[in-house]
């Protein structure tokens, strides 16, 4: 079985980084499964453009619970020697979004 190592205070060139941008309420496919392959996800940084609650998911399995924002509130994770969130091998990485508001922001992550 194959590690990935990350080391502190390193370039973090080796992130896959991808925009999000998509209106809820909708369960979004941020990162697509791969066969076989985990997602791990290393930072982001959203911003919600209503009230809503953001549930952060293992293909349909929730990662976090519901997260509730209001208007115009963001979050942002930082980089970390340990992903914020991995999804299980051969599923994507989704936002669920429970009200009408617009979700912004990007995503660094890495496929293996």
């Amino acid at each position: 079985m194959s590690r990935f190592n990350v080391a502190m205070n390193q370039d973090d060139d080796h992130l896959i980084e991808a925009p999000v941008n998509f209106m809820g309420p909708v369960v979004d496919a941020i990162i697509p499964g791969l066969p076989s392959a985990i997602i791990r996800v290393y930072k982001l940084f959203l911003v919600v453009s209503a009230p809503t609650n953001l549930t952060f998911q293992d293909g349909g399995n929730p990662l976090s619970g519901p997260l509730p924002f209001v208007a115009n509130m963001s979050i942002v994770l930082d980089f970390d020697t340990k992903p914020w969130f991995t999804t299980s091998a051969g599923n994507p990485f989704n936002i669920n979004v429970s009200g009408a508001a617009q979700v912004s922001g990007s995503i660094y992550y890495v496929v293996r």
